[in-house]
């Protein structure tokens, strides 16, 4: 049983005596049982995202790896507008990630995987929800508030919904009203109000869960293991109840050939993203490392031993979801840092101390002309019913418009116009 692994929280409490009301009416529970092993499983699928815009920092979230092994499923709110996205795994490994496909209605993304291996085993397996039958039990792995380590919570299926029914009506209205603010009231504007109409309709699976800001975009499961709903929406008015995108709507994105938009990402030097700050340090490391050499080798040395350690705790992790060749290649680099740093130290070897604490310098200096990960830098339009407004590269999704418009950082109320949304950005 999972329920001694978890953390007792008002979700479960609500869901426990949930249940037994439930039973004093004469509702048949599910008598199915969560094993370890199955949410263990689900935990190495899971995975962190932390995504960037052009201010710097904007939010995140949890997804889960599909297909091959690199690729990963999460909701469109958590990565819209994210010029970078970061993976973080179950490892600890980081990876940058770039959105391939979207389904907007059913707020998903699907994004490939810079540099995680095609492992399909961490694939998920999905099931049907029309298999899904009253309080059958079910459990939710995400990052609920941004923790690093993942974490379970533990309820039951409900019903089966759509959005529009999901939310109050006057939110209902504020979406179809408010399109016509955002996009204009000329044709333009005009075309996308049935996009508002399809979002609305799109389904949902209620269930008693117990889930945060953070957990949007990642994988709720049945006893079986099987992946029936991605987590994407709350109600602040009704605690321990949690919405859910059907598996089906996940499976129809994968095997859609077709997408409406083309993403456009282009790999960055650190010089780039930041040419001052980058130029600071490059100057100072080079400069004043070599001026104050017999002080800063040992001090370099010091430093890049912790990033040695880092690596060498990868390179020999049995669970690893990149290359084992990238984190020795990289121990091996920090390793001639350290040794310089300790050769600098004894009279007759601080010359060729000084000499591979400079070649880790000169490494460091080098790699921030090298292209790094990749960074979003346009969505065209390619549906020619509805073309891209001038100065919309980035906002180019009805969901992501309206989110970035309502002017809310993390909703937590049902007065903003997503207010049961759970992305925090």
């Amino acid at each position: 049983m999972v329920d001694d692994r978890l953390n007792l929280n008002l979700g479960e409490v609500t869901s426990h005596f949930r249940d037994k009301a439930a039973q004093l009416s004469g509702q048949k529970l599910s008598d199915e049982v969560i094993s370890d092993a199955v949410v263990d499983k689900a935990k190495q699928s899971t995975v962190k995202i932390t995504t960037s815009s052009i201010d710097g920092p904007r939010g995140y979230g949890s997804g889960f790896i599909v297909g091959s092994g690199n690729e990963i499923i999460t909701n469109l709110h958590v990565i819209g507008n994210a010029r970078s996205i970061d993976i973080a795994t179950p490892s600890g490994e980081h990876f940058a990630a770039r959105v391939t496909k979207v389904d907007e209605f059913s707020d998903l993304a699907l994004l490939k995987v810079d540099g995680m291996s095609a492992d399909s085993s961490r694939a998920v397996k999905f099931g049907s929800t029309a298999d899904l039958t009253g309080y059958a039990k079910l459990f939710a792995v995400g990052h609920p508030n941004g923790v690093d380590r993942a974490e379970v919570s533990q309820g039951t299926f409900r019903a089966m919904s759509t959005y529009g029914e999901v939310i109050p009506k006057y939110e209902a209205d504020q979406w179809r009203n408010g399109v016509p603010v955002l996009y204009g009231k000329d044709a333009f504007g005009q075309a996308y109000i049935p996009d508002a109409e399809k979002y609305l309709a799109t389904s949902r699976v209620a269930a008693t869960l117990h889930i945060d800001h953070g957990n949007s975009g990642g994988l709720v499961q049945n006893a079986k293991g099987e992946t029936i709903g991605v987590a994407t929406n709350i109600s602040p008015q009704r605690p321990g109840q949690a919405f859910l995108v059907p598996s089906e709507n996940v499976v129809s994105l994968l095997n859609n050939p077709n997408n409406r938009f083309a993403f456009n990402y282009e790999k960055e030097t650190n010089f780039d993203r930041n040419p001052v700050l980058t130029a600071g340090k490059d100057v100072a490391l080079l400069g004043l490392g070599y001026k104050f050499r017999p002080v800063a080798a040992p001090l370099l040395g010091a430093a890049y031993s912790i990033d040695l350690y880092n690596d060498l705790k990868l390179a020999t992790s049995s669970n690893l979801y990149g290359n084992r060749s990238d984190y020795v290649r990289n121990a091996a680099i920090d390793a001639a840092g350290v040794t310089g740093g300790v050769l600098s130290l004894v009279p007759k070897a601080r010359m060729v101390g000084y000499g591979l604490v400079g070649a880790r310098v000169l490494y460091e200096v080098g790699s921030d002309l090298f292209k790094g990960d990749p960074v979003l830098n346009h969505v065209k339009r390619t549906d020619a019913a509805q073309p891209q407004r001038s100065g919309e590269p980035l906002y180019w999704s009805l969901i992501d418009r309206v989110n970035a418009n309502s002017g809310q950082v993390a909703p937590r109320s049902a007065s903003s116009i997503q207010g049961l949304r759970i992305g925090r950005h």
